[in-house]
């Protein structure tokens, strides 16, 4: 982790390729902390190699920093925010209380951290009408302060010349109580200014407003649900059904596990050797039939959720599967008059749906630098049914998103499939909606949410099998490899999914259990991505007729994006050119026969190249990189690496607040509902490190640099992890936080108290 570098350092002797040497006070100390130029090493595992002239040694004593401690340092910098929200808030999803013994794992990186910060107000609060100038309806029992001038007396200086919603409107709606009033007030009459030959609302530039008196309407009485109760009214039927058949397949299952055992017992008599190796072998199978993972209790549970289906139902109930299933793939059965909207993701960069930080403004910034798709940040379908705002709030869309999505968590077939007919219904303003199969907080995951639903097989069939009956809007799914490394299940959900209809997959290479920690997957992202295309598993074959197929996991460069777009080409060809062998096979044991038999079926059935030289993937999807450079989509576009100075950055971070202030507001409220979602992404963005730098270029996601002072103060002041510093650099940007200001990064390992 970055250690702050306090004032002392400061006053070092800095010499920087391309600037002059900087001269403090105090620079003979100093200059004893800045190590000699020495022959540049090859690169660490685990280690960002800072250039000698930019490094700064240990001080006798003190403990050295994980990146300093050798090959094989690991970052673990505690990313579960970038795929998670507030636990407060998703504990609110459907489902039960916790199940015992869930006290057991609440350690470490799953112990529940609530973050309980109040974002602070005015001192006084005045009555809103009051600030504009007009009476207040509500006169005398009016809750908020009438009194002007005591509320000037504590409100403090304006923050700035210029208010952005009166620069953007024409207006500010929130009169005296903007930090910026002065712009726009007449100070000895309090009569706001008003533009009339420059008016403008907000919806021109934010869409989805509409979306407020959505969320008033008390559970949202008027939608039409026909649609989602024929489903419903069907899928009670069928998953019935699929719940008896699974059943049968599990008692042949065990039938067969005994007649194993049997025989491996019957042949350890004939010979010790033999009966070993038998036994060893039973045992396998064993284990894995006891923890759900033998391929043919697998087969048997896809075949009863997806084929075996029509020889156990009435004729009523096969002409509704029929109905709604070939609808469901979107092709020649239209769900209703007008068609689905086509989804044409191929190609296009990706910024992940990220909560929390990955809101409005952010997702304006990213735009400045030319991503192509964005996302809302998660929202859980309960509280949208209930007309929670904070939840309606989050399916705003700003102008310049010309591709966008929102996401829900949901558990329930019931709750997703009338959420998403809602959404369809009140005409939001959404290219897709994307379902959350991925986040891995316990919060979530418990109540079957998140990557709670990759176990779910037919849970899942039956919620993207009605979001896909009801929807006007294309359905996407963003999801991970498993629960674990031991239940890899996401290329046999793959294929489901394709036949569900959903137009996009997102697959992000970890395991629920690894949450950020360990590398991501690419060779299993691969695999997935072969299983939606291939005949083999009842795919078309062709790249251009199957869903688009993202990979998701540890980009911050583009020569990762570019190399990960490549190995899905090469992948691709392979498929075409390259047999394996029987013999092999029958060389291989476990895992490994299982994976080259998957991977010869996929060959001899065949996935068409026609030469065009298409990748497996349609794109890659950046989260944490996004964060950390978010010119990174600028870098994957030219293929080159940028040096963005501090200035620039600082530039960058100005956008942003103004962003913020537009969204949340220029009152005291919402100056501060800026700077705390400043400092979140500040919490990522001080993890760059200038190219200038760093010795073996590119910056890696999972490399801890090591400590460093940049090529001027305020570099080194943006490289600091301390959250002081951060509201130091919100306070350039927004003014003085206020002393009841306090920011609480989600994770402890993004800040530390500098010591002495």
């Amino acid at each position: 982790m970055l250690r702050w570098i306090s004032e002392n350092v400061f006053a070092m002797k800095r010499s920087a390729e391309g600037e002059a040497s900087q001269a403090h006070a105090g620079a003979g100390a100093a200059d004893e902390s800045v190590q000699q130029p020495a022959e540049p090493a090859p690169r660490a595992s685990g280690v960002l190699r800072i250039k000698e002239q930019f490094r700064v040694k240990i001080a006798p004593g003190k403990p050295a920093d994980a990146a300093d401690a050798g090959a094989g340092a690991e970052a673990d910098y505690g990313d579960d925010d970038a795929e998670a929200g507030d636990a407060k808030r998703q504990r609110g999803d459907d489902g039960g209380a916790r199940g015992k013994g869930r006290h057991n794992k609440n350690r470490g990186m799953n112990k529940p951290k609530e973050r309980k910060q109040m974002t602070p107000r005015d001192e006084v609060r005045l009555c809103p009408s009051v600030a504009q100038n007009i009476e207040c309806p509500f006169g005398e029992k009016c809750k908020h302060s009438h009194d002007v001038a005591a509320y000037l007396a504590v409100k403090g200086e304006d923050l700035g010349e210029r208010c952005p919603i009166y620069d953007l409107l024409g207006k500010c709606r929130f009169g005296l109580r903007c930090r910026f009033a002065k712009a726009h007030t007449d100070m000895d009459t309090f009569v706001q200014l008003v533009r009339s030959d420059n008016l403008h609302d907000e919806a021109e530039f934010v869409k989805n407003l509409h979306m407020r008196d959505v969320a008033r309407g008390a559970k949202l009485k008027g939608v039409n649900k026909e649609k989602s109760t024929e489903f419903l009214k069907w899928w009670a039927t069928e998953s019935t059904r699929a719940m008896k058949e699974h059943e049968a397949a599990g008692q042949r299952n065990r039938a067969v596990r005994e007649a194993k055992l049997a025989a491996a017992h019957a042949a350890a008599k004939s010979s010790e050797a033999a009966g070993d190796a038998a036994i060893e072998g039973a045992a396998i199978d064993d284990a894995a039939i006891d923890g759900g993972a033998n391929d043919e209790a697998i087969k048997d549970d896809e075949a009863v959720s997806e084929n075996g289906a029509a020889e156990s139902r009435d004729p009523e109930h096969g002409a509704k599967l029929e109905r709604i299933e070939a609808g469901a793939e979107g092709t020649q059965i239209p769900l209703r008059p007008t068609e689905k909207k086509v989804l044409n993701l191929r190609g296009k960069t990706y910024l992940a749906p990220l909560t929390t930080v990955g809101n409005l403004p952010f997702r304006r910034v990213c735009k400045g630098f030319g991503v192509d798709v964005t996302c809302s940040e998660m929202a859980i379908a309960k509280h949208l049914l209930e007309g929670g705002a904070q939840e309606w709030a989050l399916m705003r869309r700003h102008e310049s998103e010309t591709l966008f999505g929102v996401q829900i968590a949901a558990s329930h077939p019931e709750t997703f499939t009338r959420c998403v007919e809602v959404l369809s219904e009140k005409g939001i303003e959404a290219d897709f909606i994307d379902l959350n199969m991925g986040c891995p907080v316990d919060a979530l995951t418990t109540r079957g949410s998140g990557s709670g639903l990759l176990e779910r097989r037919t849970k899942v069939r039956g919620m993207l099998l009605g979001a896909v009956h009801v929807s006007k809007i294309p359905i996407t799914v963003k999801m991970r490899m498993g629960l674990n490394n031991h239940r890899l299940v996401a290329h046999r959900l793959m294929p489901m999914m394709r036949d569900c209809g959903v137009s996009a997959i997102t697959l992000h290479g970890r395991t629920k259990d690894q949450r950020y920690t360990k590398l991501a997957d690419w060779d299993y992202t691969i695999r997935c991505a072969k299983a939606v295309v291939s005949r083999h598993t009842g795919g078309t074959g062709s790249i251009a007729s199957s869903p688009a197929f993202f990979g998701n996991g540890d980009i911050l460069s583009p020569q990762e994006y570019w190399g990960h777009i490549e190995a899905g080409r090469q992948a691709l060809q392979r498929a075409n050119e390259v047999d394996i062998d029987a013999d092999v096979i029958a060389g291989a044991v476990g895992g490994e026969a299982d994976a080259l038999r998957e991977e010869k079926a996929l060959i001899d059935d065949g996935i068409d190249d026609d030469g065009s030289g298409e990748s497996l993937f349609a794109g890659c999807m950046i989260g944490r990189g996004a964060l950390i450079k978010p010119w990174l989509f600028s870098e994957i576009q030219t293929g080159k690496l940028y040096d963005i100075s501090a200035s620039e950055r600082l530039e960058m971070l100005k956008k942003f607040t103004n962003h913020g202030l537009e969204h949340w507001g220029s009152d005291t409220l919402g100056v501060n509902t800026t700077r705390r979602f400043l400092c979140e992404w500040l919490s990522f963005l001080h993890r760059y490190v200038p190219v200038d730098l760093i010795e073996v270029l590119p910056q890696r996601m999972n490399e801890r640099p090591q400590q460093f002072v940049g090529r001027n103060d305020l570099e080194t002041l943006m490289a600091s992890d301390n959250v002081k510093d951060w509201i130091k650099i919100s306070e350039m940007l927004l003014g003085p936080a206020p002393e009841s200001f306090v920011f609480l990064p989600k994770h402890k390992s993004n800040s530390y108290e500098p010591e002495g």
